[in-house]
């Protein structure tokens, strides 16, 4: 999906934004190995007697017949599978292989049952951890397998809700250029970026189509030659989605992002589809948005329950947390931790209330500053809002009544 014309940043192009960088990759003195084989399921069948799934569909690098793979299915742990046969399309009619190549091909695996493969699951011959720990080489099966679909399906809504799951569960890889400083804490990241040959939505009149360049895996970004010299430190950001969204929103000059630009197949997404993904329910209810409720709402007839927290390990978990953001925060005075509970629907939803000195601008910033460090330990609760100190009554004085159980931090 798209061209691109490759911008090293200079002086002009350079790209300046404050974040705090905990992770990152390096490619020196590491061995990287491929990325393997990926299919994007386009139908699936079982085998008349019984001993197996058929699975069909375009087949990205080489699988052999015994390869061990992966299916990966939306919100579903990986599945494990073998493949127990190989039909595949060669000079245009399908032969028994014992391998195949970049080609259609049929797949019989060793499954009983092809209820567990959806439309659009992705088959990767890598394994995706639950968690990512330091020193892992981060990789993203099913995105690196789903967007090679982009070109074939790319007018059905169920292929794009499946690319959007995908995209933004993610860990993105993209190459920075530190800002040389003497303090760390304060270090700035120059981001790359590239000029897409395709004119991109959202892009102003007269302006380029630039786009943030982003790797599901160290190979796909070994893949941009030219950018570092033979053995030459590359400097690496880890993104999760909703950092990337911040990032080139707040930069005012990204129309949106390459994903593996220099791999076979590149994919291109425009900014109004990056925004269409965090407006879905299912992002929403993974990722939640930080709002802030106002006494217009109590006003509106929305009533809910606010309450404590249930004792749990996720909870103490999020205290934890915002006790030492409130700590590391000289403008933060005060914060509450909640529970609200819609009457009608009974969602439940974590509520935070900061004590600021007023400014809604910087409030905002320290909302979604602590939405990120929460996204990573809420599970039971995935939705979180906040309010601000002294502007719902009914807030305050729940909170006053419970100080003991509700306020985690007060500045001294």
């Amino acid at each position: 999906m798209g061209l691109f014309n490759k911008k090293k940043p200079d002086e002009d192009q350079e790209i300046m934004e404050q974040i705090k960088a905990p992770e990152s990759e390096s490619f020196e003195n590491k061995e990287e190995e491929d990325a393997g084989f990926s299919m994007v399921v386009e139908n699936a069948s079982s085998m008349l007697d019984g001993t197996g799934v058929i699975v069909a569909g375009e087949l990205y690098g080489t699988v052999n017949k015994g390869d061990t793979l992966y299916i990966y299915v939306p919100a579903v742990a990986p599945i494990e599978t073998k493949v127990v046969a190989i039909e595949t399309k060669q000079e245009e009619r399908m032969v028994i292989a014992e391998s195949a190549t970049d080609s259609f091909t049929n797949l019989q695996l060793d499954l009983a049952d092809k209820s567990v493969i959806k439309k659009y699951s992705v088959l990767h011959s890598q394994f995706l951890p639950e968690k990512f720990t330091a020193g892992m080489k981060i990789i993203n099966p099913p995105l690196d397998g789903i967007i090679y679909g982009m070109g074939k399906f790319s007018k059905d809504n169920q292929f794009h809700a499946t690319l959007s799951y995908w995209l933004s569960h993610a860990l993105l890889l993209t190459p920075v250029q530190p800002e040389v400083t003497d303090d760390e804490a304060k270090r700035k990241l120059g981001f790359y970026m590239l000029k897409s040959q395709v004119r991109l939505a959202g892009t102003p009149e007269g302006k380029d189509s630039l786009v943030l360049p982003v790797f599901t895996d160290g190979p796909s970004l070994k893949k941009w030659t030219g950018i570092a010299k033979d053995n030459e430190h590359l400097p690496t950001q880890v993104l999760r989605f909703p950092e990337m969204l911040s990032l080139i929103k707040g930069s005012n000059t990204y129309a949106g992002i390459a994903i593996n630009p220099f791999n076979k197949k590149p994919c291109t997404l425009p900014m109004p589809y990056l925004d269409t993904i965090t407006g879905t329910k299912g992002y929403q209810r993974d990722f939640g948005n930080p709002e802030i409720i106002h006494e217009e709402t109590l006003k509106a007839g929305s009533k809910f329950l606010l309450g404590i927290p249930k004792e749990t390990e996720e909870t103490r978990e999020v205290r934890d947390l915002l006790a030492a953001y409130g700590d590391d925060e000289d403008d933060i005075q005060s914060i509450n931790f909640m529970v609200k509970i819609e009457e009608e629907t009974k969602n439940v939803r974590y509520l935070i209330v900061l004590g600021t000195d007023g400014d809604r601008a910087k409030a905002k910033v320290h909302m979604e500053a602590i939405t990120k460090q929460l996204s990573p330990l809420v599970k039971e609760v995935r939705q979180i809002e906040f309010a601000l100190r002294g502007e719902i009554p009914q807030v305050d004085q729940i909170a006053e009544k419970h100080q003991e159980q509700m306020l985690v931090y007060k500045a001294d």
